[in-house]
């Protein structure tokens, strides 16, 4: 495998649980080799196509409003 940019590594995991990801991570830190992550949460297409339902329903009814403060 080869990567590009600051990734050393590559890890691809499931879990049940989000805490036992957590509890993963904070274990490898501990051991002082391993200092930081990004994490990509993969989800289900089912899942994304209820998300995808539901922000159009919203968005159609109107209730959809943003406010960015600075």
């Amino acid at each position: 495998m080869t990567t590009t940019g600051c990734a050393n590594a590559v890890i691809v995991y499931k879990f049940p649980k989000n805490h036992d990801v957590q509890t993963l991570l904070y274990t490898l830190m501990a051991s002082g080799s391993y200092k930081e992550q990004e994490t990509t949460k993969l989800m289900r297409w089912s899942d994304a196509a209820q998300s995808l339902r539901v922000s159009r329903n919203l968005y159609q009814s109107g209730g959809v409003s943003c406010k960015i403060e600075k």
